[in-house]
């Protein structure tokens, strides 16, 4: 049996984690690749300062930009078996910059010996088969006002006085831009945050996912098989809260599904009830709490059916529902918080200075302090 893995981001990472763990216990293992566009590891969180085009003129997509801080506590990200003081060497606050976390992902990498199946500076091209961030980042470097223009209906978080909302932006005419109430405003920059949309040009359009950054994607059973050929495993595209602890245990869930471990129902119609089941449950999320308390059940249903080393997810939901409130009460203040590890059981330390003040994201800034 032969494993092509896209891509060496945390969910390529964490599936070779998953495989390298059975290899190390001495049980065979397939013949995995993982390909890598990119000259290193890292996926989104390898920031690249180039746009449009690389050296070798592929596209240049990144989500990250500089100066970029985490907006969940990385206590709700942790790798179970890899905590961040472990790496480190000591306590770092709650909210991190991407430096920091681009750093802890190269060493979980590094840790698990896993760069040993990654080919670099390939580019998949086809795959077939015959049968509320940046926001609060221009407020926080000195903008004099900033305007959010909502499609459907408001966020309404109790926002700075220098950030209002406002109804869907329907005209540009230079620098004048018409709102759908009538009103219309200045502006020197216009940024479209437009959320994440998944794109796979790469794969014939009969394994294609089509579907927004949602709670539970259409047509993956257990989000993560596609229903029209089991052979193609889609990892990491549901809507994330424990971040990288939901990819690790999908890894999980696959490798064991490729070994034999598990199996998947006997019928397509099984499968189909229990993505159905998901997607109603998904259906009625109305706010945050609902909203993790979705992604705990739909973790521990996976746990349950794997050997995927146990850790506190009742205290992660806590934590994550604390979290929610104090950015709900204070969306400039919530990164102060700090939290105890569940891995480590120890408590983060609060930097040196608070986030709208600190102008400094580089990974020494945070290690020497």
């Amino acid at each position: 049996m032969r494993i092509a893995i896209c891509g060496a981001g945390p969910s390529g990472l964490s599936q070779l984690h998953a495989f390298e763990c059975v290899r190390q216990n001495g049980d065979p293992i397939p013949d995995i690749v993982c390909f890598e566009k990119q000259s290193d590891l890292g996926g989104q969180w390898n920031y690249s300062w180039r746009t449009g085009l690389n050296e070798y003129s592929e596209p240049v997509h990144s989500s990250m930009y500089p100066n970029l801080w985490t907006n969940l506590p990385k206590e709700c990200s942790e790798f179970v078996d890899y905590s961040f003081d472990e790496h480190f060497g000591q306590s770092l606050t709650s909210f991190p910059p991407r430096a920091v976390f681009y750093d802890y992902i190269q060493g979980y990498a590094k840790r698990n010996n896993v760069r040993q199946y990654i080919q670099f500076n390939t580019v998949v091209r086809w795959i077939s088969y015959s049968d509320e961030k940046q926001k609060f980042h221009l407020y926080k470097y000195g903008v004099k006002s900033v305007i959010l223009s909502y499609r459907t209906r408001p966020k309404g978080f109790k926002w700075p006085d220098l950030v209002q909302e406002v109804p869907l932006l329907v005209r540009i005419d230079k620098e004048n831009v018409l709102f759908k109430d009538d009103s219309f405003r200045k502006f020197d920059a216009i940024i479209f945050c437009t959320g994440y949309v998944y794109h796979f040009p790469f794969l014939d359009n009969n394994l294609r996912l089509k579907s927004t950054n949602t709670l539970y994607p259409p047509d993956l059973y257990k989000s993560i098989v596609w229903m029209h050929q089991p052979r193609l495993l889609y990892l990491s595209m549901l809507r994330l809260t424990f971040s990288f602890n939901v990819g690790n245990v999908q890894e999980w869930f696959a490798r064991d599904l490729i070994l034999g471990k598990i199996n998947l129902p006997l019928s397509k119609e099984e499968m189909t009830s229990d993505m159905k089941h998901w997607q109603m449950r998904a259906k009625v999320v109305q706010n945050f709490s609902d909203y993790v308390e979705f992604q705990r059940d739909y973790v521990q249903n996976l746990v349950e059916m794997i050997d995927y080393p146990r850790f506190n997810l009742d205290e992660m939901v806590r934590m994550l529902l604390e979290y929610g409130k104090l950015r709900s009460d204070n969306l400039l203040t919530f990164r102060e918080q700090i939290y105890v590890s569940t891995v480590s059981n120890t408590l983060a330390k609060q930097h040196h200075t608070p986030w709208l003040k600190e102008m400094d994201d580089s990974l020494e800034n945070f290690i020497k302090k």
